[in-house]
């Protein structure tokens, strides 16, 4: 839970501009982001995000601050970006993960892998569009994908302490991953399981290597960064959010020494 010296918040998350606070670190400071920005297809996340812009809007949003993400990674750092493949409504449909690669391409980052993890909450079975007619269905993926690429060099420069066994290594690796969603109802519309970025953290960084997530949410990163002794920092702009990321962090570190750090 040792926050890094260049971090100048009291806690592991701050409630504020994800684009801000990155422009406040430092180049060359993050080893792995794992994030899952707002999906833009309505969802109403609170006062401070605006999920219904015009995709060029949305994307072009989009690029900065993944051009700031990718300042921030160490040159062996990696980011693993969650979105869904294809989405919209009946009038316009899009494809923001393979958008979101073209983008990161352009900046600089190196494409590695793609994983696709089963979301069956993608699918609607009343969203069928014209049922039982070819005249418009709709076609859903019930799945989204973890978008995984690199800064530099996708080697790791320095060695450190891995924590994985050798079963989910194994598993892992293959980039098929099935894992519940996550059905809690804790106050977030769009929340994804613990399990989605406790695996991208030890598979894809060592022991104490700093983690970060733009799109905190719920602070679900954190939590995952927690688990795996990792160093988790994040940042969620919408202030409602800050009693469910504390109390979802306090829950696993019950202890009257961390509650000035959560």
């Amino acid at each position: 839970m040792n926050k890094p010296t260049w971090w100048p918040y009291d806690t592991p998350y701050t409630i504020k501009d994800s684009l801000f606070v990155m422009k406040q670190m430092p180049d060359d400071c993050v080893d792995l982001i794992v994030t899952s920005p707002n999906y833009n297809i309505g969802i109403d996340y609170g006062d401070n995000v605006d999920d219904s812009l015009p995709y060029e809007k949305y994307i072009e949003n989009m690029t900065l601050m993944f051009n700031e993400m990718y300042r921030i990674l160490k040159p062996d750092g990696r980011i693993c970006l969650n979105a869904y493949l294809s989405c919209g409504t009946a009038k316009q449909r899009f494809t923001p993960l393979f958008d979101f690669h073209t983008i990161c391409e352009e900046i600089g980052y190196h494409h590695h892998a793609l994983i696709i993890w089963d979301d069956r909450t993608v699918c609607k079975k009343s969203a069928f569009g014209s049922f039982k007619s070819a005249s418009s269905p709709y076609l859903n993926l019930p799945c989204e994908g973890i978008l995984v690429m690199y800064k530099d060099q996708w080697k790791k420069l320095n060695k450190g302490v891995s924590d994985i066994s050798g079963s989910d290594f194994a598993n892992w690796t293959i980039g098929r991953w099935t894992m519940a969603p996550d059905r809690r109802k804790e106050g977030h519309p769009a929340t994804f399981p613990v399990e989605l970025p406790k695996r991208c953290i030890q598979l894809l960084s060592y022991v104490d290597d700093v983690v970060f997530d733009p799109f905190l949410g719920s602070g679900t990163t954190i939590l995952a960064a927690l688990m795996t002794n990792r160093v988790g920092l994040g940042v969620e702009i919408e202030p409602k959010y800050e009693s469910i990321i504390k109390d979802k962090l306090r829950s696993y570190v019950p202890s009257k020494d961390t509650e000035d750090f959560f």
